[in-house]
């Protein structure tokens, strides 16, 4: 495989051209299959970064980090590496389950940005009032049946 093939081959699957000079993420993560198909295919960080227009530490970092890519970019990836017959280890497709936890404080804090939300509306003197009649109560209550 030369890195003319793989250029095209990248602009073939994502509908771009690699060379053009943008930062949108998807060219960002198109470079990132180039860089690290090129790398698989024995190529130079040099001559991979020559093909595109980039210098070898852009390439270094890209190949390096294809642990961000989204589903599709791997699905390419996997599908270019076989094309090609690279020998390069396919990435897994299979997303990695939260952990119990994790989820536990996402929800909060989603739920924390819900509260916080709704009383970005209110005025300080009813902020005061809730705490002080409410808030304050309420968390008292949750204290003295959890102890």
């Amino acid at each position: 495989m030369t890195l003319q093939d793989l250029t095209d081959k990248i602009n073939e699957y994502y509908g771009i051209d690699l060379k053009e000079r943008t930062r949108s993420r998807e060219y960002a993560y198109a470079r990132k299959v180039y860089s690290a198909l090129g790398r698989a295919g024995q190529h130079t960080l040099e001559k991979i970064g020559e093909q595109i227009g980039l210098n070898h530490a852009s390439v270094l970092y890209h190949s390096n980090s294809t642990h961000s890519l989204t589903r599709k970019d791997k699905e390419i990836f996997n599908r270019i590496a076989k094309d090609f017959s690279l020998p390069v280890e396919t990435i897994n497709l299979v997303k990695k389950k939260m952990p119990k936890r994790s989820k536990e404080l996402l929800n909060k804090h989603k739920m924390m940005r819900q509260i916080r939300d709704v009383v970005d509306g209110w005025d300080n003197e009813s902020i005061r009032n809730f705490i002080s009649t409410r808030l304050e109560l309420y968390d008292k209550m949750i204290k003295s049946k959890t102890h």
